[in-house]
């Protein structure tokens, strides 16, 4: 129980509690064998072989562990009929992706966070209007701890991402992602919902600094940090967002002209084909 709250000091806040808070005594395993809602993720982490890491004291997981509800929709209803006649491999690939080494925790994260799971694909840890979400999942409940590890709730399962591999990103798709950017946040704007038009520049700032940074100049990088962070302003959204807005439109340019330079040089190599407006 906290009795006393937000007690300030030269380096920080302190709140009084009327106990010790000890360390929890529980497995990553335990934890998820130890809730009803849990079942079925315990008897798939089980005959896929992941029950044994998640229950050793070597390493630390973050785990994102669906409901049981969630392994109803397909297509994880029908892999879990067939797990008997080799399905365990493909559903360690699933479960694989909800699992990530270390902790992470999920309350009140960076508005966009991008997170490796144990089979190495990249899923994405975001917090928008006061709620975290995985890969665009809402998490239920947040950072119950283990001796090794965190456990969050999550109503659904996380889905494959299917990206690209970071070596076949181009400039192309850093335009693209810039211009759609700029296309939800200025009908969010138009329509008067200037704190969302905000808020979206500052998710898709993020997201664009973390899969596609390598295509601008270090300016621009530091140009774009600066506009996403987010210092709750009280006040003056409507600024906040024209501003981010100007900033993405200078980011677009940079690309547009990145891309024409590589196209202008192809062409200087091709000199028989037209090279028509240039």
């Amino acid at each position: 129980k906290i009795i006393e709250t937000d007690i300030p000091c030269a380096n920080g806040i302190i709140h009084v509690i009327d106990s010790v808070i000890l360390p929890s005594e529980s497995s990553l395993l335990e934890l998820i064998e130890n809730q009803k809602r849990f079942s079925t993720l315990a008897r798939l982490l089980k005959e896929t072989g992941l029950d044994l890491p998640l229950a050793s004291s070597r390493n630390t997981f973050t785990i994102f562990a669906p409901v049981n509800e969630a392994w109803e929709e397909e297509p994880y209803k029908s892999l879990i009929k067939k797990l008997d006649d080799s399905g365990s491999e493909t559903l360690y690939g699933v479960l694989a992706r909800h699992v990530i080494v270390g902790k992470h925790v999920s309350e009140n994260p960076k508005p966009y966070n991008k997170l490796r799971t144990i089979h190495g694909a990249p899923i994405y840890l975001t917090q928008g209007e006061a709620k975290s979400k995985i890969s665009g999942i809402r998490i239920l409940e947040s950072d119950t701890e283990a001796f090794n590890g965190l456990v969050n709730a999550i109503g659904s399962v996380i889905k494959d991402p299917m990206e690209l591999p970071e070596k076949d990103i181009t400039t192309v798709d850093a335009i693209l992602f810039v211009q759609k950017s700029l296309q939800e946040s200025s009908e969010l704007y138009d329509k008067g919902e200037y704190e969302a038009s905000w808020r979206n520049y500052i998710s898709r700032g993020n997201e664009f600094l973390t899969k596609y940074s390598q295509f601008i100049s270090s300016g621009q990088s530091n140009k774009l940090r600066n506009v996403i962070f987010d210092d709750q302003p009280v006040a003056q959204l409507a600024a906040e967002a024209w501003t981010s807005r100007n900033v993405f439109r200078d980011l677009l340019r940079e690309l547009e002209q990145r891309e024409d330079r590589i196209v202008d040089s192809y062409l200087m190599q091709l000199p028989q084909k037209a090279r028509f407006g240039r």
